[in-house]
């Protein structure tokens, strides 16, 4: 007969309390708990019932009786569930959601597939509500934790948290958003996707993971059955029921968390997680692995279907899984036809193809991230992101230089005794040879490196000589050669130098230059022949290759490659010394500069969070060791408050902007600081409303760049655009668009067209076009081009929301709302976490209840009122978008009132 739920509330309460006890005490304790209750016999049945599951285990399995125990709990809970009278069925309602049937059945609870009406349409939800919650009150808690963590993660690869409550008698319950989708194995597998897309895939994982972490929240419990890939190909990752806070967790929420460990997955468990030992980042790394194991190879790291709790503990803990392409080729041999299979849903024609494609990298990487030592691992997941986009971009990866250093350390941990007589014979023979030859050595490596110094000197003193001549009235022939035309002088000199040292520096230094004058192919070829050449040297000075990695990271920011730009910048910080042995001054200066590179980066591709951190680091460290008035200081000051703009923080990067010291610009006329001083100072003017000034001041700028770069070049399209604005801002929409055309055409022609900052004018042309002259056809197709290069060249930067509000914009006046509400839809997601853009969010909430006719125009008209009150905290009256949409109200209204 099936126990009833007060029955089994009882039973499991008993049994979860005589663990406790000793076996001896056991007994008695439980009939004497069982005599007082109503049906005692029912009551005792259901608890020699869970002593049968203790029992069922394999009584040679080396455990402790509390783990037997633990384990016994563990299928109590599952049999709770399997009889849980208290199973929702469908049609039945929690809380405000209905459901429609069972999804699954976890460790902690039930989820279903629910829906709940809004505003005449539906929702459809995943619901999850706890089971068995009289057996483990730790699971309530744990229940109320997941909830509590879900509401700070808000990224496209989460599951997000809707909704919570409690069904009585006190069940936690939550909904989160429902992923119609399939698990990313059985995806992948399903679709054939080779490796490449597979690591693609993984590499958003990483991305919701590492965004977890940074908010302290790491998820323990990841696996295949807990990433699912929707119809959209988006993986999401799921089921946050045994994460934990990394810091900050008050004393029952550490119990909850130690507690949680028991409900672990063995396929991706870490060893520390079967230890009990304390968890990290390393062990959500560790499950990381074993997912890619799976993905790549076809089959998880260890086996562990017929071992008893025992040896499952213990294969996770010592055992040392084979690398994926050994696994590959082992089953090859044991089962060619399954072998093939998997080479073929992986894309490859053979098993040994995938062989050949998972060893060296994906190997490293995979072994890397399941050592068994914590320590061993990735140290974050960002870094196992790196390795990752290395491989699909074909750079060095990290793993690799670790790896083989990490199994000779295995194997001499192996065999001491052996190596240590054999290190002995062979100290005592290299000692000897080098006692007799090192003098003579020691003399030969100075007479030559003496040599190589003269004959550098004598290098750049002749390429210096040569590049002057061009100066002589003799060759000039009546012509003042300017600087580009010394440039590639000195670069057609360049290759007469047969020293690569001297070659390599002279390289650098004209990319540098190149950078200077805009000229980002020369930029790049040298700096590229420069790192060729350093790279090729046996001894190579560790400073000079350090600061051409920073250059090709520069160059590379500067063509919006920042992948590469990445890679370069991960390099020039792998090559500095370890500061845990104390920086001198000059490595802590080159220290921060890298900082202040990676902040650049993660800016321009619209990470502002990671970029916001690291500006005000670097800014402290700025402002404490060169001061305020340093131009290094007030340089990085100016990209922290950019960034502030950029993230809606108006109000402090103004306060930020203002406790710098002003530049004097007529002190040293005419010079890059002079121009800069005079485009911060026209920016403050046009802010504070003074047009005329503003104007005076950037028309000064505009003159100086034109004198010192030139019209081709990126300060002087910044001075041109700065221009526009303050014309716009005065209403001279004609001199507005004049300038923004002459602004494009520069930055298309240095940077190509697909290039972030020619996005950014399309965006300002079009703009202009469709909101103050009234030409929405000619506006669409500027903003419509902003949106598609910003799509591709910078996804996740705040600008392609503003992009996609602006165009939706323009489909609406042209009558294309549907399109419009399709290209609103993400640009209102992305606004969503950003405080900042509060009136965007608005504008665009705003701009999508006017998109048509609503069957709810009073609803509708209400909801553009709120919209439109806090849009007019950011924005005047007489703004065109405040404008339009006090139209849409009026026209709201008037339908309300039919």
């Amino acid at each position: 007969m099936q126990t009833s739920t007060s029955i089994w509330s009882q039973a499991a309460d008993v049994f979860v309390r005589a663990l406790d006890l000793d076996p001896a005490q056991r007994e008695a304790f439980i009939e004497q708990q069982c005599a007082g209750q109503t049906d005692p016999a029912a009551l005792r049945e259901a608890v020699q019932r869970l002593i049968d599951a203790h029992h069922s285990l394999d009584e040679s399995a080396d455990a402790d009786a509390s783990d037997a125990w633990q384990d016994a709990a563990a299928a109590a809970a599952a049999q709770w569930i399997e009889h849980d009278a208290e199973q929702l069925e469908p049609g039945s309602r929690a809380g405000p959601f209905v459901i429609e049937r069972e999804l699954g059945v976890g460790g902690m609870g039930r989820v279903y597939l629910a829906r709940r009406g809004i505003d005449e349409g539906e929702q459809r939800v995943a619901l999850k509500v706890a089971a068995f919650h009289r057996l483990a009150p730790q699971v309530r808690q744990r229940l109320r934790r997941e909830r509590q963590l879900l509401a700070t993660l808000e990224h496209p690869n989460i599951a997000r948290l809707i909704d919570a409550g409690e069904l009585p008698p006190d069940r936690p319950y939550f909904a989160m958003e429902y992923v119609d989708g399939e698990p990313i194995v059985q995806h992948c597998d399903r679709l054939e996707l080779p490796l490449r897309a597979r690591i693609e895939l993984v590499v958003q994982v990483l991305s919701a993971v590492e965004y977890a972490h940074q908010r302290l929240v790491l998820h323990r419990d990841i696996k295949a059955g807990n990433v699912l890939v929707d119809r959209d190909g988006r993986p999401k990752l799921l089921d946050f029921g045994i994460a934990k806070a990394l810091t900050g967790a008050d004393a029952p929420l550490s119990m909850a968390t130690a507690d949680a460990q028991a409900f672990f997955s063995p396929a991706s468990a870490a060893p520390e997680q079967v230890l009990g030992a304390a968890t990290g980042v390393a062990t959500d790394v560790y499950a990381l692995g074993a997912l890619m194991y799976e993905l790549f190879a076809g089959e998880l790291p260890l086996t562990l279907e017929d071992a008893n709790p025992a040896l499952m503990a213990h294969a996770i803990v010592h055992t040392v899984p084979a690398l994926p392409s050994r696994a590959v080729a082992r089953l090859d041999k044991q089962s060619p036809e399954r072998a093939a299979q998997i080479a073929r849903h992986r894309h490859c024609a053979t098993a040994q193809a995938l062989v050949r494609q998972l060893q060296g990298d994906l190997d490293a990487i995979v072994a890397r991230c399941l050592r068994k030592e914590p320590e061993q691992r990735y140290a974050s997941v960002e870094r196992l992101a790196a390795d990752l986009r290395a491989v699909l971009e074909s750079r060095p990866i990290a793993a690799r230089r670790t790896e083989s250093l990490y199994r000779l350390g295995k194997f001499a941990r192996r065999h001491v005794a052996a190596l240590t007589l054999a290190a002995i014979a062979c100290a005592l023979t290299v000692g000897f040879v080098t006692s007799t030859v090192l003098q003579s050595r020691q003399l030969a490596i100075a007479r030559d490196r003496a040599e190589a110094r003269r004959a550098q000197a004598e290098d750049v003193t002749q390429f210096m000589i040569d590049l002057f001549r061009a100066s002589d009235p003799a060759q000039a022939r009546g012509r003042d050669p300017g600087a580009r035309e010394l440039l590639a002088r000195g670069s057609q000199r360049l290759q007469a130098i047969d020293d690569p040292e001297t070659h390599a520096a002279l390289a650098a230094a004209i990319a540098d230059i190149d950078l200077s004058l805009a000229d980002y192919d020369g930029a790049e070829r040298h700096s590229a022949e420069a790192l060729r050449l350093l790279q090729g040297l046996p001894h190579a000075d560790p400073t000079d290759l350090r600061a051409v990695y920073r250059l090709r990271a520069r160059v590379a920011m500067t063509r919006a490659d920042y992948p590469r730009a990445r890679g370069h910048l991960e390099q020039a910080l792998r090559a500095l010394p370890d500061a845990a042995s104390g920086d001198s001054a000059a490595i802590a200066d080159e220290r921060l500069l890298l900082r202040r590179l990676q902040a650049e980066l993660e800016q321009a591709q619209g990470r502002l969070d990671i970029a916001l951190r690291l500006w005000e680091s670097v800014d402290g460290e700025h402002q404490r060791r060169y001061g305020n008035r340093d131009l290094r200081s007030i340089e990085t000051r100016q990209g922290w408050v950019s960034a502030l703009r950029a993230s809606g923080q108006q109000a402090r990067a103004a306060l930020l902007l203002a406790q710098l010291p002003a530049l004097e610009a007529n002190a040293q006329p005419d010079t890059p600081e002079a121009a800069e001083s005079l485009y911060n100072q026209a920016r403050q003017k046009r802010e504070q409303g003074d047009y005329p000034a503003a104007e005076r001041l950037a028309q000064e700028s505009l003159r100086v760049r034109l004198k010192l770069y030139g019209e081709r070049h990126g300060y002087t399209a910044s001075a041109l655009n700065q221009l526009g604005t303050i014309a716009q801002a005065r209403g001279d929409y004609a001199a507005t668009a004049a300038y923004f055309e002459r602004a494009l055409q520069i930055k298309r022609e240095l940077k190509g067209e697909q290039h972030p900052h020619v996005a950014s004018a399309e965006y300002n042309l079009g703009l202009l076009q469709h909101m103050y002259l009234r030409d929405p056809v000619g506006g669409e197709r500027h903003l419509r081009k902003a949106v598609e290069i910003a799509t591709v060249a910078t996804p996740e930067h705040m600008n392609l929301a503003m992009y996609r509000l602006a165009w939706a914009m323009a489909l609406h006046d042209l009558g294309r709302d549907a399109q419009a509400r399709a290209v609103l839809a993400p640009a209102i997601e992305r606004f969503k976490p950003m405080p900042g853009h509060a009136a965007n969010l608005a504008l665009a909430q705003a701009e999508t209840l006017c998109l048509g006719d609503l069957p709810t125009p009073a609803n509708a008209a209400r909801e553009l009122a709120s919209a439109l009150a806090v849009i007019r905290i950011d924005f005047a009256a007489d703004n065109p978008r405040v404008l339009r949409l006090q139209a849409c109200q009026t026209r709201l209204d008037a339908l309300a009132t039919r």
